[in-house]
């Protein structure tokens, strides 16, 4: 990262060019017990975002709303000054990182299709503020207050006490989601990197 700042800078570009470090997943290392990706605890469902424009965004701020990767192209085409991607969810997160304030959705969704290694049934991961539902396809749910439990401890997916927010992130996590069609989708991906790998 210090050489393309470095290069940036003896080039003149660095007020004009934004920089976004982030990656793919992150990785358990030893919490809940695991060192395994294949899970939605936040040590595998959570990844450094950081993002860097001198000309445009305030140094130093924290953004502590919900965003999601799917937010990072939607950022770079509202720099770039192009129209929005045509099947993209994704937001720009421009507003927020320039310290205004913005009616911010604050939820992402992730999902993790069934595995044929294993009993691994799909998964769809809402996180909506500080609320965090696992919903385990054919399975109970798993949620999760990440203010007062952020160790992710304490499950509380089938505590009467917290029907209401289950429910709404339930409702909300199986909106648009077919896990066998998701199913399909993978096994035909499969199938043709096969034929090309030949």
């Amino acid at each position: 990262m210090g050489k393309v700042l470095d290069a940036l800078g003896q080039a003149g570009l660095e007020q004009d060019t934004c920089v976004i470090y982030t990656s793919d997943h992150g990785e358990m290392a030893g919490e809940n017990g695991m060192w395994w990706k294949t899970n939605f605890y936040e040590g595998a469902v959570t990844v450094p975002l950081i993002g860097s424009h001198p000309g445009r965004f305030r140094p130093g701020t924290r953004v502590r709303e919900v965003v999601s990767l799917i937010d990072v192209s939607a950022t770079l085409r509202d720099i770039a000054g192009t129209g929005p991607m045509p099947t993209s969810s994704g937001r720009s997160l421009v507003p927020l990182l320039e310290g205004r304030t913005t009616a911010w959705p604050n939820e992402a969704l992730s999902e993790l299709p069934a595995i044929d290694i294993g009993p691994i049934p799909a998964v769809r991961m809402i996180r909506k503020g500080t609320w965090k539902l696992v919903n385990f396809n054919g399975m109970r749910p798993q949620l999760f207050n990440l203010e007062q439990d952020p160790h992710e401890f304490w499950d509380l997916g089938s505590a009467p006490a917290y029907s209401k927010i289950r429910g709404e992130l339930l409702a909300k996590s199986r909106q648009n989601w077919s896990p066998e069609e998701s199913r399909k989708a993978l096994k035909y991906r499969a199938r043709n990197h096969a034929l090309i790998a030949k």
